[in-house]
């Protein structure tokens, strides 16, 4: 469409000035030459049909017709002044409808404009269809303060170029309302050096109110002189395409996600605040209903998730995550919260909550109902180093030997600061070897049981009590209905005095023989030598038979008759009638002593195999077995030994895991598997779970040998074992030659404890 610059063409053209100098009309009566007003008006008179000339023809063959109310002409005409047209219709080019004539201003002065105005203030109404040649610009101001294009340098497009810099040129392209415009609130405050695409709102009383957009050369920008961005659609993409994202399968929408190809950036978002009170502030704000009619949240409502998701090759997977949930039912003034946190555990695709911080500030390591301030509830990790770890581990940062490892309790002061140390529980001042449980005050440490026994188990040392208190005072009280036995300090004897009525005390432990000096108990006692626990049980007669299930599997052998001296405490029990076996209830280290006469069944030679069998009171569990030749077991913590036996039951999946095997090859927490002639066992399929060892054998209490069907052959053997309460002790017979059965005509097993 035509400007008004080029429509001022059409009415500020110097039209009829005409030169006709060397020009002559075809009529003879009009006189030559005529000046300029005299042409006009012969010309208006009867070009309108007021006189005799509807033509007038040129020596150069331009003609000047009359078209109904009108001039046409097909020439070209040179005018130095201005047409007037007061009524009527002024047509340049396009006559009779025929579209094919040109209109050409050639303009040779300055300013070369064209003017389209009223004398009387009326509207000019404009109804012009016009084309712009490509690569000329529609240009704005004397200076050239715009420019508007179609450039064809490159691929085709549409060029608005803005001047910037100046009060003349600020560089701001501005969309208004109709209304807003020459106002003053809607035309910008300040310059820009870089061209900027502004857009006002309707309220013009309001001068920020807009929205920009710019690149300063560096970045771009967006931004708002008052107010917010707001994103009213539920999609908003930065850097891709993706609305959606494929989680363990399932198409999760999303309503703001970005999305950063390579790069080596520090952070994916970073917040700036520049201020003084308050910093970067990242909120997660929900309500039930609607954002025109909220209503109230609603307990174990979530208010804000952050997950951490990783591509597995086929979709994305959750890892770990932190919630803020709504903890209690909400009220007036009343939102109580939770965090949790979830990880995911090695392969797998769901999340597990790991830790929880209730309302009432209770944190929880494994439950969701965490009843204190700290809250564990786990299983033992295991084994770490070389012994067997809690759930709660406390680590020195250094390999530094007075490297402390300690907790201490503290009572507050009125601030509610730590102020008076009431305890201290770790490693002593002297090195980590020594660990220190000291009551700060002046007050008792006590021990104490509802039921049961207080044990204090003393490995390659003695228990010891110090004291600093005066010569005649009590080291070590032990408190009685019927008296109090108490152990004093005395510098004439290094031993310690014992007083009190022994009888009211059972001290007759392994670790503290007592015997009196006189029989009324009432003189010196000393701590002597002794041992407590014991039992024996033996049979001597007739053969008899115990019958070997198949070969390489262990059979108990029931054939005792009679049991011997046993202790008085009844800490390790014989049973010669029922079980054939001795219960163990008293813990510690136990000589075992085992023999008999013995022959097989079968007139060939046998290799037979007898060894004392302990049936655990806490069997080991098994936590894995592998599917190879030989078989690993997984104990954690087993202490076996190379050459041990064991029993095994119960696991699942590598079924050949359950039996009688030799233990070979043995670490801190593995050892494979043998048949007790010495062959690998081969698994037979994957462990899917389960398992324990029942049943332990002492490789170092063992009668080995070859014998015959018919000559009586004889056997002895002796070892230590660690027992524990509860553990029964059994005499085990095996064939490793084949099923044929054991006859015996003696027999005798020992379990004593061990000083």
């Amino acid at each position: 469409m035509l400007n008004k610059k080029v429509l001022s063409v059409f009415f500020a053209i110097i039209f009829f000035s005409l030169v006709f100098t060397n020009t002559a009309f075809s009529q003879s009566n009009i006189p030559t030459p005529l000046g300029s007003t005299e042409v006009w008006q012969a010309l208006k008179n009867d070009l309108n049909g007021s006189g005799k000339w509807n033509q007038i023809s040129f020596a150069d063959g331009t003609t000047l017709s009359s078209v109904s109310g009108g001039i046409s002409f097909d020439g070209d005409i040179t005018l130095p002044g201005s047409i007037l047209a007061s009524t009527g219709t002024l047509t340049l080019g396009g006559t009779g409808n025929t579209n094919n004539e040109n209109i050409i201003f050639d303009f040779e002065t300055t300013p070369n404009e064209i003017s389209i105005s009223s004398s009387t203030g009326a509207s000019i109404e404009y109804n012009l269809t016009s084309r712009m040649a490509d690569n000329l610009a529609y240009q704005f101001g004397d200076s050239g303060d715009a420019k508007f294009v179609w450039e064809t340098a490159g691929n085709d497009n549409l060029q608005l170029g803005l001047f910037v810099g100046t009060a003349a040129d600020s560089g701001y392209f501005s969309i208004t309302d109709a209304n807003d415009l020459g106002i003053a609130t809607r035309s910008p405050l300040a310059t820009s050096a870089d061209p900027v695409l502004r857009v006002y709102s309707s309220d013009a009383t309001e001068a920020l109110d807009y929205i920009e957009m710019y690149h300063d050369q560096t970045d771009g920008v967006i931004k708002v002189g008052t107010g917010t961005m707001s994103f009213p659609d539920n999609n908003v993409t930065i850097g891709g395409t993706e609305t959606t994202t494929t989680v363990n399968g399932v198409s999760k929408s999303q309503t703001l996600s970005t999305h950063i190809t390579g790069g080596s950036q520090d952070y994916t978002w970073m917040s700036h605040v520049h201020s003084n009170t308050v910093g970067p502030v990242i909120a997660g704000a929900r309500s039930r209903g609607s954002e025109a009619s909220p209503s109230v949240v609603a307990i174990d409502d979530n208010l804000l998730d952050l997950f951490g998701l990783g591509y597995d090759g086929t979709d994305y997977e959750m890892a770990a995550a932190i919630h803020l949930d709504v903890d209690t039912t909400p009220g007036n003034n009343d939102m109580g919260g939770r965090i949790t946190l979830s990880t995911t555990p090695d392969g797998g695709v769901a999340l597990v909550e790991r830790m929880r911080v209730t309302n009432a500030g209770n944190i929880g390591f494994g439950t969701a109902s965490p009843a204190s301030i700290s809250h564990i509830k786990a299983s033992s990790p295991g084994t770490v180093g070389d012994n067997p770890a809690g759930q709660l581990i406390i680590q020195s940062p250094t390999n530094d030997v007075n490297t402390a490892v300690v907790i201490t309790g503290y009572k507050s002061d009125g601030s509610g600061n730590p102020d008076v140390q009431l305890w201290y529980l770790g490693s002593s001042s002297s090195g980590d070897a020594n660990i220190l449980f000291l009551n700060r005050q002046t007050g008792d440490v006590t021990l104490q049981t509802t039921s049961g026994d207080i044990v204090a188990n003393v490995a390659g040392g003695v228990f010891r009590a110090d004291s600093n208190a005066a010569d005649t005072s009590a080291i070590m009280t032990l408190e009685n209905t019927g008296g109090d036995f108490q152990w004093f300090r005395d510098d004439a004897s290094p031993e310690g005095v014992i007083t009190g009525n022994i009888n009211d005390f059972c001290v007759a432990a392994a670790e503290l023989f007592i015997k009196t000096t006189d029989a009324s108990n009432t003189g010196w006692v000393e701590v002597g030598g002794g041992v407590a626990s014991f039992s024996s049980m033996w049979y001597h007669g007739v053969e008899l038979t115990t019958a070997i299930g198949a070969s390489n599997t262990f059979a108990q052998i029931t054939s005792f008759e009679n049991v011997g001296l046993e202790d008085a405490s009844g800490n390790a029990v014989g049973d010669a009638t029922t079980d054939d076996d001795i219960t163990i209830n008293l813990a510690g280290s136990y000589e075992i002593e085992i023999g008999c006469s013995f022959r097989n069944a079968s007139g060939s030679n046998k290799n037979l195999v007898i060894v004392p069998g302990v049936t655990l009171a806490t069997p080991l569990t098994i936590t894995g077995a592998t599917n190879a030749t030989p078989i690993v077991m997984t104990v954690v913590g087993h202490g076996l030994l190379n050459g041990d036996m064991v029993t095994q039951s119960g696991v699942g999946g590598n079924t050949a895991a359950n039996g009688d095997f030799f233990v070979s090859n043995k670490a801190n927490n593995t050892y494979e598997l043998e048949d007790l002639s010495n062959t690998n066992i081969a698994g037979n399929g994957a462990y899917t779970s389960g398992g324990t060892v029942d049943i332990k054998y002492s490789g170092e209490i063992v009668i080995e040998r070859v014998v015959s069907g018919t000559d009586l052959g004889r056997g002895m053997a002796e070892g230590s074992m660690e027992l524990a309460v509860g553990d029964i002790v059994e005499l085990y017979v095996a064939n490793e030659s084949d099923a044929n059965n054991f006859i015996l005509s003696q027999l005798t097993m020992k379990v004593q404890r061990e000083e």
